[in-house]
């Protein structure tokens, strides 16, 4: 039986501190003494990891991903993925102690073309800067090469727009096949007979597993749930609410997406499925309007009702090249074809005009690099140079 929903979805809020450690606890000290931190965002860069254009020092943390509850497995960190951190804030830099890489939806093509579905939720691409990164694709040249039926991972922001949501993709992955379907995200309503919604996807759990078991689902609970694709969402077999931390003055958080339902009376907008009050916020960079669809970093603490309260709120501004993004990169070159043309940390580069510095003996696989560059959407970084000095 299909539930009839509410024309106006509201979306609660979800607490931002929710890493998980190896054992499926909530976020401690990382073994220093002092509380962690906590950020969900887009990667965008390398050097260590940088999330939304702050760099976290991940010196020998790796990257991993929930495959059912409770069960981990280790997962590269790449460019677009959506990913959700714990970090210690020191004086001169922030330290990584958990990654977890967070896919938004994956599951098969159902509709192409500039309705491309995927779970009954349209998927859109990211070509301008200021409405998030720019989407990154990985085994095809662009979204419409899609065909119905191929099986997709797909990194999203959702966004609330007028009645509905709408997911801007920051990284499209095509599978070799098919695979088990996911959800990831904020649950914003539940309905009778044991379903929800994340967004406008509905989730049927009535034969699911739900860890905790005890755990009654309900608006603003940030879940991952496991199952079968549907035209409208996802039939689970296993749910898992994450462990949550609420933040405060000494356990800071940060939320990224883009900001939807906004309302300049109450000073308070929706981010990524989070309320926003942003009524004594610093709006950056300065005289930068804040309207819907802007893609915008909050930094602040969550109050005990769940209402993110900013302190900061950073808008995304393009680079003076128009639709195009900045890049840096640092790590080991992967797949070398020639010194044109090569990967880092699975980022496709494109080096033919880019100027060497201290690669006196050429490139090679293997060789640890620094690249400074750009890119547009669907394409590879262009770098301006390669730096092979340690």
């Amino acid at each position: 039986m299909r539930v009839r929903w509410p024309s106006a979805v509201l979306a609660a809020a979800l607490v931002v501190g929710l890493l998980l450690t190896s054992c499926g606890g909530s976020v401690g000290s990382g073994g220093t003494g002092a509380p962690l931190a906590s950020a969900q965002g887009t990667v965008t860069g390398f050097g260590s990891v940088v999330v939304d254009g702050v760099v976290y020092d991940d010196d020998g943390v790796a990257g991993r991903e929930e495959i059912a509850p409770g069960q981990f497995r280790t997962r590269s960190v790449a460019l677009g993925q959506q990913v959700e951190l714990a970090y210690e804030q020191q004086v001169d830099r922030a330290v990584l102690r958990s990654i977890s890489v967070a896919a938004s939806l994956v599951g098969p093509v159902q509709r192409v073309g500039e309705a491309r579905q995927v779970m009954g939720q349209t998927i859109e691409a990211i070509d301008d800067p200021v409405q998030g990164p720019l989407t990154v694709l990985e085994g095809m040249g662009s979204l419409d090469d899609l065909a119905e039926g191929d099986w997709v991972e797909v990194h999203a922001a959702p966004w609330r727009s007028g009645g509905g949501y709408r997911w801007r993709a920051t990284r499209v992955e095509k599978l070799a096949g098919p695979a088990q379907a996911r959800v990831a995200g904020t649950v914003t309503q539940v309905g009778p007979g044991r379903q929800a919604r994340v967004g406008t996807l509905t989730i049927d759990y009535g034969q699911a597993s739900v860890v905790p078991a005890d755990h009654v689902l309900r608006p603003g609970d940030r879940l991952i749930a496991w199952g079968a694709a549907q035209l409208d969402g996802l039939r689970a077999s296993a749910v898992r609410v994450l462990a949550r931390e609420s933040a405060n003055a000494a356990r800071p958080a940060r939320l990224s997406g883009v900001v939807g339902a906004l309302d300049a009376t109450s000073a308070r907008f929706e981010l990524a499925g989070v309320t926003v009050d942003y009524g004594g916020a610093r709006i950056l960079p300065p005289g930068e309007a804040l309207i819907e669809g802007r893609y915008a970093q909050v930094e602040g603490h969550q109050r005990a009702d769940g209402v993110f309260v900013a302190r900061e709120v950073k808008l995304r501004k393009p680079e003076a090249g128009g639709k195009r993004e900045r890049v840096h990169l640092r790590g080991r070159i992967e797949r070398y074809a020639s010194d044109a043309s090569f990967e880092v940390r699975g980022t496709a580069v494109d080096a033919s005009g880019a100027q060497l510095r201290q690669c006196e003996a050429g490139l090679s696989e293997g060789l640890e690099v620094r690249v400074q560059g750009w890119r547009e959407a669907g394409t590879p970084v262009r770098a301006e140079w390669v730096d092979c000095r340690d």
